[in-house]
C-alpha cells in the first residue's frame, strides 16, 4: 500500500499546517521534489500520481504559503510539470483571514495575481519580470524576507 493511497502526506501537511500561528504576512513559492526511481511503476487507477516528467526526471512540486515566522500555512501537490500559476490558485483560494501582506518570487507576477490581491485588501510584494513595461512598485527590504520559505523548502527535503 502507497503512503499516498493511505494519505500519510495529507496527514503530514495538516500536522505542520496546525503548528502555525496567526500571521498578517504570507510568503509564497514552490519547489521540485525528485520522485523515487522506482515511482514510474505506480498504478494510474483510482489516485492521482502528482508524479510528472520533466527535463529532470520524475518530479512532483510541492507549493507551499507559509507564514512571518516560517511556519507552514499550506502546501498543496501537482505533478512536476504542473506551472506554478496552477498551484498558486489552490493556495490564493484558502488564505487566512486577516492576511496583509503576500511575498512571492518573480514567477507570480501577473496581473490577475495582483487583481486577487487587491479585491481582498491584501499588498502584494512580488517584484516585477523583468520584460515587464510598467513596473509595478515592492517593498524590497520586505521580500529579503522570502528566503524563510526557502529555509523551510530545505528542512523539509533534509527530512
Amino acid at each position: 500500500i502507497r503512503w499516498s493511497r493511505l494519505g500519510v502526506f495529507d496527514r503530514i501537511f495538516v500536522a505542520l499546517t496546525e503548528q502555525a500561528g496567526r500571521s498578517k504576512r504570507l510568503v509564497i513559492d514552490a519547489t521540485h521534489l525528485k520522485a523515487h526511481r522506482t515511482a514510474a511503476s505506480l498504478l494510474k487507477k483510482g489516485f492521482s500520481r502528482d508524479i510528472g516528467r520533466t527535463k529532470r526526471g520524475l518530479n512532483s512540486k510541492l507549493h507551499a504559503v507559509r507564514d512571518g515566522q516560517g511556519r507552514p500555512i499550506r502546501f498543496h501537490l501537482t505533478a512536476g510539470q504542473v506551472s506554478d500559476f496552477k498551484g498558486i490558485d489552490v493556495l490564493l483560494a484558502h488564505l487566512p483571514v486577516g492576511t496583509e501582506e503576500v511575498v512571492g518570487d518573480r514567477v507570480y507576477d501577473s496581473n490577475r495575481i495582483r487583481r486577487f490581491l487587491v479585491e481582498r485588501n491584501i499588498t502584494a510584494c512580488i517584484p516585477p519580470r523583468k520584460n515587464q513595461k510598467s513596473k509595478p512598485s515592492y517593498n524590497w527590504n520586505l521580500y529579503k524576507k522570502r528566503h524563510l520559505i526557502e529555509n523551510m523548502f530545505a528542512k523539509l527535503k533534509a527530512w
